[in-house]
């Protein structure tokens, strides 16, 4: 009966790690980790880096962007903007520049 229940504590704990996985990006800043909601439970992009990102330019912005638009949906400018990182307007600026060629 003991060892039913540990095997399903275990169960239970790795289908929340695993759901937590699926509902969450995480994003890593140099050392820094910032963590977004998805907004579609998926593996995509669940992890990922964007390395020292106060050397990044614009246009290093712009292909992260490109590349993931589920990272830009989940809310990766805001983020941005809260660290600092670029400003109210640069991600006006950036938004419209991706949003203009599709």
């Amino acid at each position: 009966m003991l060892q039913t229940l540990k095997k399903y504590i275990i169960l239970a704990a790795i289908a929340g790690i695993v759901y937590y996985l699926l509902s969450h990006h995480l994003i890593f800043f140099g050392r820094d980790l910032k963590i977004l909601p998805k907004t579609s439970l998926t593996f995509e992009n669940t992890f990922y880096n964007i390395g020292d990102i106060k050397e990044a330019q614009f246009r290093d912005l712009e292909s992260i962007f490109r590349k993931n638009p589920d990272l830009r949906e989940a809310g990766l400018g805001s983020l941005l903007v809260d660290m600092g990182i670029i400003t109210q307007d640069e991600l006006f600026e950036l938004e419209q520049k991706i949003d203009s060629e599709w």
